[in-house]
């Protein structure tokens, strides 16, 4: 598949969310930048289409939606040499904060401090420096709910509480490489296995509904990143039905013959929808994580592989006007969102049925972070990152 005309959509998007005059795009222009970024890093054209005064540009662009204001309630910061002192939390927003918002309750969110992260990684930015960690800690920390064990997505939200923000919260401790005493793992854990249905997948919170691709990845890339490194969640297997899950994962690719639905190459989010391009990142990224290191002692069911000729075909006819970017199927108009996750799953396709070694079109991702497997190379290189692979 021509990627070409996908990184001009990438780069107007970037163009029209990242500048001042792009008001109305507040409350998530940082994640249509993580869009854009990851569309350009996936194909491999970022450093080629984006400038070294640009890229300063966007650091310093993404390092001003970074809000540092008062908690809530009173957190102690011993864990990072704070020496028991008060701290204040920090996040980031959708887009730029304002001086008054320093003053105000905090407006940062933890889904939109995971996608700045990404960006300021992809940027180059990798050493992340200028993050208030300790603070961060507190504010991820603050977030987890006592009686539930799972994470709000705000401060300002402390009942919007489900897998997205759970997912959110342990990848930003990943990426800043914050202390395992910032959650507590088993309550994670108990959140997301209670937010498994009995149709195998998950749902967005305990009790909430029908199992959908996009919660059952977070709650997925939730564990295997609790499976990593210093985390020591490697247990978490234990407490999810492997075989069921492997089951519903199967169901949504390709023809879904119990549920009438045809999916002609592409893959569906929950049982008797129809396909969806952005599913082919949920639902494959799903099924990798499952193939990670931290399932031990399962036998799994065959795991759902993507037909990668199938795949292109379908997502061909779910191109947009000119082949710029896609739609979530071949009815409706291209946005970044579905470019974003077509090509990062069919980067995933890629990968998962050739081998370590092979060239492939499109970069290899880390199913679990979200972002190419050079880029974590480059975190690495820096002596202060938890090791993923």
């Amino acid at each position: 598949m021509d990627t070409s005309s996908h990184v001009k959509y990438a780069l107007y998007v970037l163009n029209k969310a990242s500048p001042s005059s792009a008001t109305s795009l507040d409350s998530v222009r940082v994640t249509v930048v993580y869009f854009a970024l990851f569309i350009l890093d996936i194909t491999g054209s970022l450093e080629e289409c984006i400038t070294a005064t640009r890229r300063t540009e966007l650091i310093a662009w993404v390092y001003s939606c970074l809000e540092c204001g008062p908690l809530n309630a009173s957190v102690i910061d011993s864990d990072l040499g704070g020496g028991g002192a008060e701290v204040c939390g920090a996040g980031f927003c959708g887009g730029p904060c304002s001086p008054v918002h320093v003053t105000l309750s905090p407006h940062h969110h933890v889904a939109c401090t995971y996608a700045s992260l990404c960006c300021l990684i992809m940027l180059g930015d990798s050493d992340l420096s200028r993050v208030p960690r300790a603070r961060v800690s507190a504010a991820v920390r603050s977030l987890q709910a006592v009686d539930c064990g799972g994470v709000a997505s705000s401060p300002a939200c402390p009942g919007e509480i489900d897998c997205r923000y759970v997912f959110s919260a342990v990848a930003v401790c990943t990426l800043l490489d914050l202390p395992p005493s910032t959650l507590q793992v088993p309550d994670l854990i108990r959140f997301i296995a209670a937010c498994q249905t009995q149709e195998g997948g998950f749902s967005l919170s305990p009790g909430s509904g029908e199992a959908h691709g996009a919660s059952t990845y977070c709650a997925l890339a939730t564990l295997s990143l609790l499976g990593r490194g210093q985390w020591g969640g490697s247990a978490a297997c234990e407490a999810i039905d492997m075989c069921s899950l492997s089951r519903w994962l199967g169901k949504r690719v390709g023809v879904l013959a119990d549920e009438g639905v045809v999916n002609p190459g592409g893959v569906s989010g929950r049982a008797g929808k129809g396909a969806d391009v952005c599913y082919t990142w949920w639902v494959g990224a799903s099924a990798a994580c499952l193939e990670e290191g931290w399932v031990q002692g399962v036998l799994l069911p065959k795991l759902p592989k993507l037909n990668i000729p199938q795949l292109i075909s379908w997502l061909t006819l779910c191109q947009g006007t000119g082949g710029l970017g896609f739609g979530k199927d071949d009815e409706a108009e291209s946005d970044p969102f579905h470019t974003c996750y077509a090509l990062a799953g069919l980067s995933l396709a890629y990968s998962r049925t050739h081998g370590p070694e092979e060239k492939l079109p499109l970069q290899r991702i880390d199913p679990a972070l979200g972002l190419i497997l050079a880029r974590l190379s480059q975190i690495r290189s820096n002596d202060r990152f938890v090791e993923t692979r």
